[in-house]
């Protein structure tokens, strides 16, 4: 996202990104994204393999306008798991739970779930596991696994790594897991629940990103021109 650039800006950006620089290519991916060129993948799949945070989140919001859902939610959760804040605050909203409910090949969706919750405990692939299986006639085992992401929502990471964002989306998530259950408890539909919850929480979807950014790399061109 951001403001279009020169020929020259473009061309420096890729030479950067093609020496190595990690944010160039983060940058020429999400240039490539925006003209709907697949090639974008390649250089955002590179910055993220040298430890770009936010590069894995930039391929789920491309793959997901592709409607290639499973993999999109793919990268979504792999750059929460490995600390993007962006991804993790984006996990709970309502257009992405509209996207996946549709989805006809649920069992090609779970097994990708399953597969990430077996390489991390703490992997965020558990709620959405929760909320297939929420789907299901007897949802027993969805609230089991509510559970379980309740105590544990999130990646703890070292003590001198830790800060209040972290406290705070841990503090989000739990809040909005306990709420879920109450209303279950309570003989509400337990997807009903999650779409409840989901529609009113301060989750960002990818429209409230790319919003955003349009928004705030306008007003850092004004401030620079």
């Amino acid at each position: 996202n951001g403001p279009s650039l020169t020929y020259d800006e473009s061309y420096t950006i890729t030479k950067a990104a093609s020496n190595g620089h990690v944010a160039a290519m983060c940058r020429l991916g999400v240039m490539l994204a925006q003209r709907e060129d697949d090639t974008c993948l390649m250089w955002l799949s590179k910055a993220h393999n040298r430890g770009q945070l936010g590069a894995c989140y930039e391929m789920s919001i491309y793959l997901s306008k592709k409607n290639n859902v499973i993999d999109s939610l793919r990268c979504l959760i792999v750059a929460a798991d490995r600390g993007a804040d962006i991804a993790y605050m984006s996990l709970f909203n309502l257009p992405l739970l509209k996207q996946l409910s549709t989805f006809e090949d649920k069992a090609s969706l779970f097994d990708m779930l399953e597969e990430l919750s077996t390489m991390s405990y703490y992997s965020v692939a558990r709620y959405f596991k929760a909320v297939l299986l929420l789907a299901q006639e007897d949802p027993s085992q969805g609230i089991r696994l509510l559970k379980d992401f309740k105590k544990n929502p999130k990646n703890t990471p070292s003590k001198q790594n830790i800060d209040e964002t972290h406290a705070k989306q841990t503090s989000f998530a739990t809040d909005f897991i306990d709420k879920i259950l109450k209303d279950i408890a309570e003989g509400l539909v337990p997807l009903q629940s999650v779409f409840l919850h989901s529609a009113s929480s301060e989750s960002i979807s990818y429209a409230d990103y790319e919003d955003f950014a349009r928004h705030f790399y306008s007003s850092v061109l004004k401030r620079t021109s």
